[in-house]
Parts: C-alpha cells; sequence; structure tokens
C-alpha cells in the first residue's frame, strides 16, 4: 500500500438510505435478537415520529437513528423526491456488524440473480435471501421490475478529522473470495473495525493490522483509547438497559 498523505482534513460523511414508499406506513418492529438499542420509528396513527427499542436484527424499514431523520423521511413536506427502482440498484455488502452471510441481488447488467456476501448492517433494498426470491421480484417475468420504487435520501452522519481521505470510503470486501481478516476505518463509530477482504478488489480503507489503521485514520491514540472507554460504557449502558425490559 502507498504511502499516505498526513494532511488534516475534516469530512462531513453521509449515509445512504433506500426506503420503500409505503414505509412510514409500515408498523414498528422490534425484531428477533436481544442487543437493544433505541431507535424512532413513524407513528402513522399520531403523525409524528416515536422512540422504540430495537433488538438489533429483523424489524422493518419504519426504523431511523434520531428523530430528526425520521422526521426527514415522514414528516417534512416533499422529502420523497428522489426514487429509483429496485432492481436496478448496484449490490452493496453493507457494513460488518455480524457474520457475512450469503444473500442474492439482481444483477441488472446480465439479467439474473447473482450470490454476494452481506455484512448484516446497512446495503440497500437489492437483497435477497433466496435466488428463488430474488426471481420472483426481479425476474424478467415479474410483474414487479421497474414498479417497486425506494426512496433515497443523503442523511449526514458525522463530521471525522481524518488524516486521510482514504479513512472515509466505505468498507469494500472485493471481488474476489479468498476471503482474510483485515481492517477498517468505521466512520460511523468512528474506530477501526474488522471485516473480510475478498483478496482483490476494493479500496484503500484496508488495513493489516488495527494498528495501521489506528496510526492513519485517528488523529492520537489518545483519541482511540476514549473511544474505546465510551464504547465500554454505551455497551454496559445497553446490558443494563435490556435487563430492565425483561
Amino acid at each position: 500500500m502507498l504511502a499516505k498523505s498526513h494532511i488534516l482534513s475534516v469530512t462531513t460523511v453521509f449515509s445512504l438510505s433506500c426506503l420503500h414508499p409505503d414505509v412510514c406506513s409500515l408498523r414498528h418492529e422490534a425484531g428477533g435478537c436481544r442487543n437493544y438499542t433505541l431507535m424512532w420509528f413513524f407513528n402513522s396513527s399520531r403523525q409524528r415520529c416515536s422512540p422504540f427499542w430495537y433488538s438489533g436484527c429483523g424489524g422493518n424499514e419504519n426504523r431511523f437513528k434520531t428523530q430528526r431523520e425520521c422526521e426527514t423521511v415522514c414528516v417534512t413536506p416533499g422529502g420523497r423526491e428522489d426514487v429509483i427502482t429496485q432492481c436496478q440498484l448496484d449490490a452493496d455488502a453493507g457494513l460488518q456488524c455480524e457474520d457475512y452471510v450469503q444473500a442474492w441481488f439482481y444483477d441488472k447488467n446480465i439479467a439474473a440473480c447473482t450470490p454476494f456476501w452481506y455484512g448484516g448492517c446497512g446495503g440497500n433494498a437489492n437483497r435477497f435471501n433466496t435466488e428463488h426470491e430474488c426471481f420472483q421480484t426481479c425476474g424478467t417475468n415479474s410483474k414487479n421490475v421497474n414498479v417497486k420504487y425506494h426512496l433515497c435520501l443523503m442523511f449526514p452522519v458525522i463530521s471525522v478529522l481524518s488524516l486521510s481521505d482514504d479513512c472515509v470510503l466505505v468498507q469494500d470486501p472485493g471481488t474476489c473470495q479468498n476471503y482474510t481478516m483485515m481492517w477498517f476505518f468505521d466512520t460511523e463509530q468512528n474506530e477501526c473495525s474488522r471485516f473480510w477482504y475478498g483478496g482483490c478488489g476494493g479500496n484503500e480503507n484496508r488495513f493489516k493490522t488495527q494498528e495501521e489503521c489506528e496510526n492513519l485514520c485517528l488523529t492520537k491514540k489518545k483519541t482511540g483509547r476514549r473511544w474505546r472507554r465510551k464504547r465500554r460504557k454505551m455497551r454496559k449502558r445497553r446490558e443494563e438497559e435490556e435487563q430492565k425490559l425483561y
């Protein structure tokens, strides 16, 4: 990997969310896990955004990280302008928040459903659990092709003080399947995290060790220690909140 610039820059990172047009009318769903965090949903009966406990997996698209994000999609007039078809989206591995699992996406270039590795969080609507489900939705004979529209909005996530533009690139597993464990800088968590790299392709936000990642993407080592302490506090608080639910 080539030596990188050590010039400081402040970058605002945006998250791209692609949602079904009826997302705001869906009932809120807690999901099926027990790693609870506070999220927001649009309460269609009360016509306002309300908090709820999300379990960490499953659920539906009526789920937002902040009240402002919820209101931007479901309350703000004219907030639902940019739409693209579900089956025309490129494959998106998302972010690794659990073990990679095989999923399917519709490849518009070859008009076929193709497998890919999904990281468990994020991604887009062109993702299916099985090839059959993918083909039913996006296959050439499907009535849903070019009909199922999804809303895509850009939400500001965090301003990152970075040593290199490489640090704000999205995690990219590459295009091969010779997987090895690597590290990338997670702009949402402001820390270095592990991910499975396929062996070819990808981008420059990829490091062999956690130390290499932190040396480039965290301005000072004490920043890393500060975030580790914060993460431990957040984990402890989450465990305490989870115990209150039972």
